[in-house]
């Protein structure tokens, strides 16, 4: 809390309001240590100057903005600068829990919990972030970030359960109207079925628009249960839900997976089978290519053989084509031959029927 006057060696000196230091407590993120020093400095330069009787005048303090040195001065008013004199202690009360409810990054749900704008509790995080711990004190800090990281595993939790709940009413066309439960459906599945419904609708944790879907819901309208339900309740309730919507939702992926897994296990046995067997006919094969069971190489040796006799055989055939072709040829000169003479030609060539092969009659290649 700022003064007025300070004593210095058994005198009161008044200092000028704008010279004071503002009220300053721990949470306006001041460096209140430092500052308490340069105001103790100021406060005996006013006490030396008051000593030797050179105290300026009223009108000389009111333009100045302080009597320490240049640099001190710059210093002094850089530090109160980057505190926040107008953040009362429910407002910082306020950003705590909203760094724990809404999250770090979400600086526009902490401003609008701490009904405060963006352009204070933006620079106000930064500083919080980066000297919070030094200037709220080991204690404070750890008090706050143990709020904070429990209300992130919170956060972190209810995004788990926000999936769930959209992957459990994905499975109905029309859910909330179909919705089923496990214990207790019967009895308090209208009311469940639009409490999950709204929750899934607004989010979890949106409690008073949850609250208005549930007034507004025409099947509902004589349930003095629910119409009457406080947020405790609402909550114990929903979360119990979720629960067993976890639950067997875990208990489906299990099943899946388990049979996925059968799947795989028979896909398995089929391509070894298939694999069994084709081994199998490769070995008949290869029996079948040497049914005596030979020697190797002596079985190679067979094969070469046999490969040569094919080669002399099918040489064999070609000359006996060739043979055939020639026939062919003179057989039919004979015929021309005969046909002149019955004729009565006078100019039969009867030297160019030949059986002897030659380039004439078989070509150059043949010959």
């Amino acid at each position: 809390k700022p003064k007025k006057t300070l004593s210095f060696r058994g005198h009161q000196i008044h200092i000028p309001r704008h010279m004071r230091l503002p009220r300053m407590e721990p949470h306006m993120l001041f460096d209140m240590k430092r500052l308490c020093i340069l105001n103790d400095m100021e406060t005996e330069a006013f006490g030396a100057l008051r000593d030797q009787g050179v105290m300026p005048n009223k009108e000389t303090l009111d333009k100045l903005d302080s009597i320490l040195p240049m640099e001190m001065a710059q210093e002094k008013k850089r530090l109160l600068s980057l505190g926040f004199p107008i953040l009362t202690k429910r407002d910082y009360f306020r950003f705590i829990r909203g760094l724990a409810t809404k999250g770090r990054e979400n600086l526009d749900d902490v401003a609008a919990e701490m009904g405060m704008s963006m352009e204070i509790v933006k620079p106000y995080a930064a500083r919080f972030w980066e000297e919070g711990e030094r200037l709220l004190g080991p204690k404070e800090w750890e008090r706050v970030q143990r709020q904070i990281v429990k209300g992130s595993e919170n956060l972190k939790q209810q995004h788990v359960l926000t999936q769930q709940l959209k992957e459990f009413m994905a499975e109905y066309e029309n859910p909330r109207d179909e919705m089923v439960f496990g214990r207790g459906t019967e009895m308090y599945g209208e009311m469940d079925r639009s409490l999950i419904y709204s929750t899934n609708k607004h989010g979890y944790g949106n409690w008073d628009a949850i609250r208005r879907d549930i007034l507004k819901d025409d099947k509902l309208v004589f349930n003095h249960t629910l119409q009457a339900i406080t947020e405790r309740e609402m909550t114990k309730r929903v979360d119990y839900r979720l629960k067993g919507i976890e639950r067997d939702l875990n208990n489906a992926r299990a099943a899946k997976k388990k049979s996925d897994f059968e799947a795989h296990l028979n896909m398995v046995k089929i391509h070894e089978e298939v694999a069994r067997r084709a081994n199998s006919t490769k070995t008949e094969l290869a029996a079948s290519k040497n049914p005596l069971n030979l020697d190797p190489m002596l079985f190679g040796k067979v094969n070469d053989m046999q490969a040569a006799q094919a080669k002399q055989e099918a040489l064999w055939k070609s000359e006996l084509e060739k043979i055939n072709k020639a026939v062919e040829l003179q057989m039919g000169r004979a015929e021309e031959a005969r046909a002149a003479i019955l004729r009565g030609d006078t100019n039969v060539n009867l030297q160019s029927i030949s059986l002897k092969l030659g380039k004439s009659d078989l070509g150059t290649e043949s010959a």
